[in-house]
């Protein structure tokens, strides 16, 4: 793991870490706001709410995998776990992207 050896890389694996911890913490907070507050059930605020959850897939499973990947150079966690990846990375991102058309569809006829 020759990649970790370096200064600026240290720095860039410290700033990405702390993207993804703010990812899962803020996407986390969006959605048991959401849950608890009876006031934010609102159809736009579950929107967001199911768009947080599918950041919060991709945030738990694709980015934290890239990362490990892209660490190694290669894909070390077996071929199970690369398909976990691939799903994780695919379906949070298509159901954010498919949300966050419906949000703007439905402001748009509003």
């Amino acid at each position: 793991m020759e990649v970790v050896n370096d200064p600026i890389n240290v720095l860039l694996l410290i700033i990405i870490l702390l993207v993804i911890f703010l990812t899962i913490s803020l996407n986390l907070f969006i959605v048991i706001v959401v849950i608890m507050d009876k006031s934010m059930r609102n159809f736009t605020n579950i929107q967001f709410a199911s768009m947080s959850c599918a950041d919060l897939l991709v945030g738990s499973i694709a980015m934290p995998s890239m990362l490990i990947s892209t660490i190694y150079g290669h894909w070390p966690l077996g071929d199970n776990l690369c398909i976990v990846f691939i799903l994780g990375d695919f379906i949070g991102g298509n159901i954010s992207i498919i949300t966050l058309a419906i949000i703007s569809y439905h402001r748009l006829n509003c």
